[in-house]
């Protein structure tokens, strides 16, 4: 009888091993076979050439093909405040193969769109939170306006004169300029651009009066052609520390911040996640990406994946409250 028990004990133990062995190969070859041969990884980024989230992608695309040994290009696909990339990467393949990288708008979607093709939680898969993204109010240099307050003062003048641009529909530069309209009772017009590039370009030619945007525009400032009146955000720039917070100006709900992070498609198999996120977090620490982190004056954006999901809950909830007070009408 000891000796049955014995030998059912062995057996036992062995087809444990085995399971475990089976469980380990099949997470191996899983993690093996990505990426697939010679198939490219994409990083799809819902907004035009030029902008921030396009200068991050361009930034780790080189690197992440070093580490994945494939090819990876960088494509954009900007439309309906960032709605037309998320849901094309949304729809894709969850083989690793299509990566998201996008803004805060992502989160926004169900409080500004009456139709949003995604679950902007439940479709996505968070990989990486690369930077926190502050926003600056800019207007052209030649506005006698030294700060927002002046601004608001001369557009209360005229609102018909003083347009606001943002860089898309549902946007966070859409939502702080609606902020600050409806706090500031000013009726101004808003208008929606496919990314920040247009929207300066329109801002240069005195066909907008202002607008918030991100700091890829500081070259803009340095050459003299724009001055920024605000930042958002809970305390100043380390980089210009003269420039007042729109909290600071006597504005509200303005120390919130934008972000900057990667997904992929919901159902993408967790060995394929680890590695992206492992790469994605060892290339965010090179020096190069916080070169560029400086360059764009981005915070880097200090969290694992698991934190960066729990916070797009709570992002949810702090957005749609924010934009409810804003009286932005769903589109």
């Amino acid at each position: 009888m000891m000796l049955l028990r014995s030998s059912k004990r062995r057996l036992l133990q062995c087809a444990l091993a085995l399971s475990v062995i089976s469980s380990n190969a099949a997470f191996a070859e899983t993690a093996v076979s990505y990426p697939k041969g010679n198939v490219p990884v994409r990083i799809v980024t819902p907004y035009a050439p030029g902008g921030g989230t396009d200068t991050l992608a361009r930034t780790l695309a080189p690197q992440l093909a070093s580490a994945l040994k494939t090819s990876v290009v960088v494509e954009n696909k900007p439309g309906a405040g960032g709605l037309i990339g998320a849901d094309h990467v949304a729809k894709s393949a969850p083989d690793g193969h299509t990566i998201l990288i996008t803004i805060t708008s992502l989160i926004q979607a169900p409080s500004i769109y009456t139709t949003v093709p995604f679950d902007p939680i439940k479709d996505f898969v968070p990989i990486a939170l690369m930077a926190r993204v502050p926003l600056v109010f800019a207007v052209r240099s030649d506005l006698p306006a030294k700060d927002v307050k002046e601004f608001v003062h001369l557009a209360k003048a005229d609102p018909q004169k003083y347009p606001l641009g943002n860089y898309g529909t549902g946007t966070l530069s859409h939502i702080m300029a609606s902020m600050l309209t409806s706090q500031a009772g000013l009726d101004a017009t808003h208008v929606s651009y496919k990314g920040i590039p247009p929207l300066i370009q329109d801002l240069l030619g005195g066909q907008i009066a202002g607008g918030f945007v991100d700091l890829t525009t500081l070259p803009h400032v340095k050459s003299g052609r724009l001055k920024y009146l605000g930042v958002t955000g809970p305390s100043p720039l380390a980089q210009m520390p003269e420039l007042q917070t729109l909290n600071g100006q006597g504005f509200k709900d303005f120390e919130v911040f934008g972000w900057a992070g990667a997904f992929v498609p919901a159902g993408t198999p967790k060995p394929i996640v680890e590695v992206l996120a492992r790469e994605f977090t060892r290339l965010m620490s090179e020096p190069e990406y916080q070169s560029r982190l400086n360059t764009l004056s981005y915070q880097p954006g200090g969290m694992d994946r698991q934190e960066f999901g729990r916070m797009l809950g709570t992002d949810l909830q702090m957005w749609a409250r924010l934009i409810k007070q804003a009286n932005i009408p769903k589109n």
